[in-house]
Protein backbone atom coordinates (compact mmCIF):
# COMPACT_ATOMS: atom_id res chain seq x y z
CA UNK A 1 0.00 0.00 0.00
CA UNK A 2 3.10 2.76 -0.34
CA UNK A 3 0.52 4.16 -3.01
CA UNK A 4 -1.59 5.29 -0.37
CA UNK A 5 1.66 7.43 1.05
CA UNK A 6 3.25 10.15 -0.50
CA UNK A 7 6.35 8.96 -1.82
CA UNK A 8 8.35 12.48 -0.52
CA UNK A 9 7.05 12.70 3.24
CA UNK A 10 5.97 8.66 3.64
CA UNK A 11 2.72 10.10 5.03
CA UNK A 12 -0.43 8.45 4.87
CA UNK A 13 -3.33 10.55 1.93
CA UNK A 14 -5.79 10.10 5.22
CA UNK A 15 -4.00 12.59 6.83
CA UNK A 16 -2.88 14.68 3.83
CA UNK A 17 -4.53 15.57 0.65
CA UNK A 18 -2.87 13.92 -3.05
CA UNK A 19 -2.54 16.08 -5.32
CA UNK A 20 -2.44 15.01 -8.97
CA UNK A 21 0.59 16.66 -11.53
CA UNK A 22 0.61 16.91 -15.18
CA UNK A 23 2.47 13.24 -15.09
CA UNK A 24 -0.47 11.36 -13.24
CA UNK A 25 1.90 10.97 -10.68
CA UNK A 26 0.63 11.84 -7.15
CA UNK A 27 2.09 13.51 -4.08
CA UNK A 28 0.86 15.22 -0.87
CA UNK A 29 0.36 19.51 -1.12
CA UNK A 30 2.44 19.94 1.60
CA UNK A 31 5.38 18.26 0.25
CA UNK A 32 4.56 20.07 -3.79
CA UNK A 33 4.62 23.37 -1.98
CA UNK A 34 7.45 23.01 -1.14
CA UNK A 35 9.26 22.08 -3.85
CA UNK A 36 7.73 24.20 -6.79
CA UNK A 37 9.97 26.63 -8.07
CA UNK A 38 9.16 29.88 -10.17
CA UNK A 39 5.68 28.09 -10.90
CA UNK A 40 6.78 24.87 -12.38
CA UNK A 41 7.04 21.63 -10.47
CA UNK A 42 10.01 18.59 -11.35
CA UNK A 43 8.11 15.07 -10.42
CA UNK A 44 10.68 13.02 -7.90
CA UNK A 45 9.10 10.35 -9.17
CA UNK A 46 9.62 10.64 -13.02
CA UNK A 47 11.19 13.84 -13.60
CA UNK A 48 8.41 15.22 -16.35
CA UNK A 49 7.74 19.42 -15.50
CA UNK A 50 4.08 20.29 -14.57
CA UNK A 51 3.92 24.24 -15.14
CA UNK A 52 1.41 25.57 -12.41
CA UNK A 53 -1.69 28.55 -12.95
CA UNK A 54 -2.13 31.62 -11.22
CA UNK A 55 -3.44 29.69 -8.30
CA UNK A 56 -0.75 27.34 -7.77
CA UNK A 57 -0.32 23.79 -6.40
CA UNK A 58 -3.60 24.26 -4.63
CA UNK A 59 -5.14 24.33 -8.34
CA UNK A 60 -3.97 21.27 -8.97
CA UNK A 61 -6.88 18.42 -9.74
CA UNK A 62 -7.41 16.32 -6.31
CA UNK A 63 -6.73 12.27 -6.36
CA UNK A 64 -10.48 12.15 -4.59
CA UNK A 65 -10.28 8.30 -4.85
CA UNK A 66 -6.83 7.78 -3.58
CA UNK A 67 -7.85 10.03 -0.39
CA UNK A 68 -11.08 7.67 -0.61
CA UNK A 69 -9.19 4.73 -0.57
CA UNK A 70 -6.88 5.76 2.27
CA UNK A 71 -9.07 7.39 5.09
CA UNK A 72 -10.98 3.37 4.06
CA UNK A 73 -7.88 1.56 5.17
CA UNK A 74 -7.16 4.14 8.16
CA UNK A 75 -10.73 3.07 9.40
CA UNK A 76 -9.99 -0.65 8.73
CA UNK A 77 -7.16 -0.38 11.07
CA UNK A 78 -8.86 1.21 13.57
CA UNK A 79 -11.17 -1.64 13.82
CA UNK A 80 -8.41 -4.40 13.45
CA UNK A 81 -6.95 -2.53 16.48
CA UNK A 82 -10.21 -2.76 18.27
CA UNK A 83 -10.42 -6.28 17.72
CA UNK A 84 -6.34 -7.27 17.97
CA UNK A 85 -5.07 -8.34 21.50
CA UNK A 86 -2.29 -6.28 22.87
CA UNK A 87 -0.36 -8.69 24.12
CA UNK A 88 -1.01 -11.26 20.74
CA UNK A 89 -1.18 -9.04 17.99
CA UNK A 90 -2.04 -11.83 15.77
CA UNK A 91 -5.05 -12.86 18.05
CA UNK A 92 -8.54 -11.31 18.10
CA UNK A 93 -9.69 -10.84 21.38
CA UNK A 94 -12.67 -12.95 22.67
CA UNK A 95 -13.25 -13.00 25.94
CA UNK A 96 -13.54 -10.09 28.63
CA UNK A 97 -10.85 -10.65 32.12
CA UNK A 98 -13.11 -9.78 34.93
CA UNK A 99 -10.44 -10.23 37.76
CA UNK A 100 -9.69 -6.92 39.70
CA UNK A 101 -6.01 -6.30 38.43
CA UNK A 102 -6.93 -6.38 34.75
CA UNK A 103 -10.74 -5.99 33.79
CA UNK A 104 -9.52 -5.85 29.99
CA UNK A 105 -10.20 -7.84 26.90
CA UNK A 106 -7.93 -10.78 25.84
CA UNK A 107 -7.64 -13.56 23.23
CA UNK A 108 -8.24 -17.14 24.12
CA UNK A 109 -4.26 -17.68 24.22
CA UNK A 110 -3.84 -15.21 27.20
CA UNK A 111 -6.25 -17.03 28.91
CA UNK A 112 -3.92 -19.77 28.96
CA UNK A 113 -0.84 -18.22 29.71
CA UNK A 114 -0.81 -14.62 30.89
CA UNK A 115 -4.06 -14.75 32.22
CA UNK A 116 -4.54 -18.11 33.22
CA UNK A 117 -6.63 -18.73 36.65
CA UNK A 118 -8.24 -15.60 36.02
CA UNK A 119 -11.77 -14.84 35.79
CA UNK A 120 -13.28 -14.33 32.21
CA UNK A 121 -16.87 -13.83 30.58
CA UNK A 122 -17.57 -13.76 27.36
CA UNK A 123 -17.48 -10.08 25.41
CA UNK A 124 -21.46 -9.70 25.57
CA UNK A 125 -22.37 -10.34 29.05
CA UNK A 126 -19.04 -8.19 30.19
CA UNK A 127 -20.60 -5.23 28.27
CA UNK A 128 -23.85 -5.78 29.71
CA UNK A 129 -22.25 -6.39 33.02
CA UNK A 130 -19.75 -3.26 32.94
CA UNK A 131 -22.57 -1.17 31.09
CA UNK A 132 -25.02 -1.74 33.59
CA UNK A 133 -22.02 -0.88 36.51
CA UNK A 134 -21.02 2.21 34.45
CA UNK A 135 -24.74 3.66 34.14
CA UNK A 136 -24.83 3.01 37.58
CA UNK A 137 -21.89 5.07 38.82
CA UNK A 138 -23.16 7.91 36.51
CA UNK A 139 -26.51 8.13 37.70
CA UNK A 140 -24.60 8.15 41.41
CA UNK A 141 -22.60 10.47 40.26
CA UNK A 142 -25.45 12.75 38.37
CA UNK A 143 -27.27 12.84 42.31
CA UNK A 144 -23.93 14.16 43.61
CA UNK A 145 -23.76 16.47 41.13
CA UNK A 146 -27.75 17.13 42.05
CA UNK A 147 -26.50 17.88 45.71
CA UNK A 148 -23.71 20.26 44.36
CA UNK A 149 -26.21 22.22 42.09
CA UNK A 150 -27.93 22.78 45.29
CA UNK A 151 -25.57 24.00 47.00
CA UNK A 152 -24.62 26.55 43.98
CA UNK A 153 -27.69 27.93 44.07
CA UNK A 154 -27.71 28.21 47.85
CA UNK A 155 -24.31 30.17 47.33
CA UNK A 156 -25.53 31.77 44.80
CA UNK A 157 -28.82 33.00 47.20
CA UNK A 158 -26.46 33.65 49.93
CA UNK A 159 -24.56 35.87 47.67
CA UNK A 160 -27.70 38.18 45.95
CA UNK A 161 -29.11 38.17 49.75
CA UNK A 162 -25.33 39.80 51.03
CA UNK A 163 -25.34 42.30 48.26
CA UNK A 164 -28.59 42.98 48.63
CA UNK A 165 -27.87 44.07 52.95
CA UNK A 166 -25.03 45.66 51.55
CA UNK A 167 -26.64 47.74 49.42
CA UNK A 168 -28.81 49.04 52.17
CA UNK A 169 -26.02 49.08 54.33
CA UNK A 170 -24.55 51.68 52.35
CA UNK A 171 -27.27 53.44 51.69
CA UNK A 172 -28.36 53.24 55.19
CA UNK A 173 -24.75 54.82 56.10
CA UNK A 174 -24.95 57.37 53.29
CA UNK A 175 -28.31 58.08 54.39
CA UNK A 176 -27.12 59.04 58.39
CA UNK A 177 -23.83 60.94 57.32
CA UNK A 178 -25.56 63.31 54.97
CA UNK A 179 -27.85 64.11 58.04
CA UNK A 180 -25.00 64.42 60.25
CA UNK A 181 -23.58 66.59 57.37
CA UNK A 182 -26.38 68.85 57.32
CA UNK A 183 -26.53 69.25 60.71
CA UNK A 184 -22.72 69.68 60.99
CA UNK A 185 -23.29 72.44 58.05
CA UNK A 186 -26.71 73.77 59.92
CA UNK A 187 -25.08 74.27 63.43
CA UNK A 188 -21.93 75.83 61.69
CA UNK A 189 -24.08 78.62 60.23
CA UNK A 190 -25.59 79.10 63.69
CA UNK A 191 -22.37 79.48 65.30
CA UNK A 192 -20.77 81.68 62.82
CA UNK A 193 -23.46 83.78 62.63
CA UNK A 194 -23.68 83.68 66.99
CA UNK A 195 -20.28 84.78 67.01
CA UNK A 196 -20.52 87.37 64.49
CA UNK A 197 -23.57 88.84 66.55
CA UNK A 198 -21.86 88.56 69.31
CA UNK A 199 -18.35 90.42 68.43
CA UNK A 200 -20.56 92.77 66.09
CA UNK A 201 -21.31 94.13 69.52
CA UNK A 202 -18.26 93.83 71.34
CA UNK A 203 -17.04 95.55 68.46
CA UNK A 204 -19.70 98.48 68.71
CA UNK A 205 -19.06 99.04 73.01
CA UNK A 206 -15.35 98.83 71.92
CA UNK A 207 -15.58 101.66 69.65
CA UNK A 208 -18.12 103.71 71.99
CA UNK A 209 -15.56 103.51 75.02
CA UNK A 210 -12.60 104.32 72.60
CA UNK A 211 -14.56 107.65 71.40
CA UNK A 212 -15.33 108.50 75.13
CA UNK A 213 -11.99 107.83 76.51
CA UNK A 214 -10.56 109.81 73.69
CA UNK A 215 -13.00 112.73 74.11
CA UNK A 216 -12.16 112.49 78.20
CA UNK A 217 -8.43 112.37 77.56
CA UNK A 218 -8.58 115.26 75.11
CA UNK A 219 -10.78 116.95 77.69
CA UNK A 220 -8.88 116.56 80.70
CA UNK A 221 -5.27 117.39 78.45
CA UNK A 222 -7.21 120.72 78.12
CA UNK A 223 -7.66 121.39 81.44
CA UNK A 224 -4.00 120.11 82.74
CA UNK A 225 -2.85 122.43 79.81
CA UNK A 226 -4.74 125.65 81.05
CA UNK A 227 -3.58 124.93 84.59
CA UNK A 228 -0.48 124.55 83.77
CA UNK A 229 -0.07 127.58 81.37
CA UNK A 230 -2.26 129.96 84.26
CA UNK A 231 0.57 128.69 86.82
CA UNK A 232 3.42 129.32 84.63
CA UNK A 233 2.03 133.06 83.86
CA UNK A 234 2.01 133.65 87.57
CA UNK A 235 5.36 132.40 87.95
CA UNK A 236 6.58 134.46 84.83
CA UNK A 237 5.10 137.34 86.72
CA UNK A 238 6.48 136.79 90.11
CA UNK A 239 10.05 136.68 88.81
CA UNK A 240 9.72 140.21 86.79
CA UNK A 241 10.97 142.66 88.86
CA UNK A 242 8.95 145.47 87.27
CA UNK A 243 6.11 144.09 89.09
CA UNK A 244 4.43 145.07 92.61
CA UNK A 245 3.41 143.60 95.03
CA UNK A 246 0.22 144.23 93.84
CA UNK A 247 0.48 142.97 91.32
CA UNK A 248 1.53 139.40 92.23
CA UNK A 249 -1.02 139.71 94.71
CA UNK A 250 -4.02 140.30 91.79
CA UNK A 251 -2.70 136.92 89.88
CA UNK A 252 -2.68 134.71 92.76
CA UNK A 253 -6.14 135.78 93.28
CA UNK A 254 -7.19 135.21 89.85
CA UNK A 255 -5.83 131.89 90.29
CA UNK A 256 -7.18 131.25 93.66
CA UNK A 257 -10.54 132.50 92.21
CA UNK A 258 -10.32 129.43 89.24
CA UNK A 259 -9.24 127.22 91.78
CA UNK A 260 -12.23 125.43 92.34
CA UNK A 261 -13.31 125.27 88.46
CA UNK A 262 -9.88 123.89 87.85
CA UNK A 263 -10.64 121.61 90.92
CA UNK A 264 -13.87 120.38 89.98
CA UNK A 265 -12.52 119.92 86.50
CA UNK A 266 -9.80 117.61 87.45
CA UNK A 267 -11.96 115.60 89.91
CA UNK A 268 -14.85 115.45 87.49
CA UNK A 269 -11.80 114.33 84.62
CA UNK A 270 -10.44 111.46 87.11
CA UNK A 271 -14.25 110.32 88.22
CA UNK A 272 -15.00 109.86 84.13
CA UNK A 273 -11.79 108.39 83.12
CA UNK A 274 -11.76 105.25 86.09
CA UNK A 275 -15.82 104.81 85.35
CA UNK A 276 -14.86 104.93 81.49
CA UNK A 277 -11.94 102.36 82.51
CA UNK A 278 -14.09 100.14 85.09
CA UNK A 279 -16.44 99.79 82.37
CA UNK A 280 -14.37 98.80 79.40
CA UNK A 281 -13.22 96.08 82.04
CA UNK A 282 -16.13 95.10 82.75
CA UNK A 283 -17.44 95.09 78.87
CA UNK A 284 -14.31 92.74 78.39
CA UNK A 285 -15.60 90.36 81.07
CA UNK A 286 -18.75 90.04 80.32
CA UNK A 287 -18.62 89.79 75.87
CA UNK A 288 -15.68 87.98 75.23
CA UNK A 289 -16.71 85.61 71.80
CA UNK A 290 -17.26 82.18 73.03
Amino acid sequence: MESLKCSICDSSYADRMPKMLGCGCCFCLQCLENIQHEGTIKCVDCGEITILSREGVSALPTNVALKKLALKLEKQKEEEAVFQCSEHPLKKVELFCSSPECMKPVCVLCSMTIHKNHNFEAIDAAFEYQRISVVSRVEAVKGILGLVDKEIDDVKNQVTLLENEKQVAEHNVRESFNKIRDWATRREAELLETLETSTQSIFTELASSQQNLTTLSSATKQNIHEIELHLEKINSNNSNNNNTANDNRLNQLEFLKNMKKYTNNLDLSISNLQQQISNKSTCNNNNQPS
